[in-house]
């Protein structure tokens, strides 16, 4: 037997499909994995007022910090290149305050 397993069929896009006869959607279990490096970036905010803008970011700092991978923070002065741990979270930190 070829083809796609019952269980790689997403089965929700097959329901809403307006023809019986379009192709079924499968997952594609060969893709890569995202990529791991996250890049926190203050125009992702730009609708926010000042504080509110500011305290995103802080929040977002803090889970990237969380997570264990590799993040980068843009858009605060300088960039902050891509990196993890207590230095890394005390750098953003820092440069939120100052901004």
């Amino acid at each position: 037997m070829e083809g796609d397993g019952l269980r790689s069929v997403l089965w929700k896009k097959a329901a809403q499909a307006s023809h019986e006869r379009e192709p079924l959607w499968v997952r594609d279990w060969a893709s890569p994995p995202p990529s791991s490096d996250r890049w926190l970036d203050a125009a992702d905010t730009a609708g926010l007022d000042g504080e509110r803008r500011w305290q995103r970011l802080t929040a977002w700092v803090l889970a990237a910090d969380a997570s264990g991978q590799d993040w980068g923070l843009r858009g605060v002065g300088s960039e902050l290149p891509l990196g993890q741990g207590t230095a890394q979270r005390q750098a953003a930190l820092q440069r939120l305050a100052l901004a």
